[in-house]
């Protein structure tokens, strides 16, 4: 499978990984017989502590997310990790937020469960952490979720001070956000997956490229999915009607 030995430093709290994998999803696809598994590197430092991730859905990021923390966890305890290199300072927890679900048994709904969870990073965290976090303040309305998920990576970055990767579908109003505070646009790297569309058909580049992603093909991923022509329709004319409001 190509795994590396992943190599350990005390003098620099980073995590450079160059062309990782998520080797159980790599290994479903190559038995399936898919298109080969896109690696991608991370470079969290000193100097670039948090990345700002984004890009359509079924793009790519959570697994980019998943396979970070794998490595992490592989690498700590004496495994080989499926990555061309790995180095690391010593991460003394991993904190994930990812996915949504409810919690019916103990009366909680899912964007609390989000907010627990979320605290609990917040709360714990330290500069030898890493956090990795998907989607802060979907559960809940636009902007009230959007300031949220701003209030959550600045804590990230001015408190907890650990090494992040933040995924959202808010990129463009984070940033809009961040231009407008106190925080060192150099301490924040940004970056998306790709996809192009044509005849709403949908070709997923899986590669981590510089830049933020103004679309999540939504649409695209409904039709996909199934959604009744005319429920198509009327979701094309609403977001062309919010995108004109908006211009």
């Amino acid at each position: 499978f190509n795994l590396v030995r992943p190599e350990f430093a005390l003098e620099e709290n980073f995590l450079h990984i160059k062309n990782g994998k998520h080797l159980v999803v790599e290994k479903s696809i190559n038995d399936y017989g898919g298109l080969p598994f896109i690696a991608n590197d991370t470079h969290l430092d000193g100097s670039k502590s948090l990345w700002v991730i984004t890009g359509p859905n079924m793009g790519g990021k959570s697994t980019f997310l998943r396979q970070n923390a794998i490595i992490i966890i592989l690498s700590q305890i004496g495994c080989y990790v499926p990555a061309e290199s790995c180095r690391l300072k010593i991460v003394d927890r991993i904190f994930t937020r990812i996915g949504a679900h409810d919690d019916i048994s103990r009366d909680l709904s899912t964007f609390m469960v989000e907010m627990v969870e979320t605290s609990n990073i917040l709360e714990n965290a330290t500069e030898n952490s890493v956090a990795i976090v998907d989607e802060i303040g979907r559960g809940t309305s636009g902007n009230e979720g959007l300031a949220v998920a701003y209030a959550t990576l600045d804590h990230l970055l001015t408190i907890n001070k650990c090494r992040t990767l933040f995924a959202t579908h808010y990129g463009l109003e984070l940033k809009r956000l961040l231009d407008q505070s106190t925080i060192e646009p150099n301490q924040i790297g940004y970056y998306k997956t790709t996809a192009r569309s044509h005849n709403s058909n949908i070709t997923y580049e899986h590669k981590l490229i510089p830049g933020i992603s103004e679309r999540s093909y939504a649409i695209e991923v409904a039709q996909r999915a199934g959604f009744p022509n005319k429920a198509l329709e009327t979701a094309s004319n609403a977001y062309e009607k919010i995108i004109g409001q908006r211009q």
